[in-house]
């Protein structure tokens, strides 16, 4: 499945990648995305712009 992936504090690592689907445990289920939403909070961190990469 393809994932949007951003690597904290590495400005703009914004990238589109295949990544294998999850499968869900024991009493959970897998839901699909069919929208997503952006803030500017997310455009900063993609952007390396945020501050820092929580520990």
């Amino acid at each position: 499945m393809r994932a949007l992936t951003v690597r904290p504090g590495d400005a703009d690592s914004l990238a589109v990648t295949e990544v294998d689907e999850p499968s869900p445990g024991s009493g959970e289920l897998l839901v699909e995305g069919l929208a997503l939403g952006v803030c500017g909070t997310d455009r900063e961190i993609a952007h390396g712009s945020y501050g820092w990469a929580p520990t």
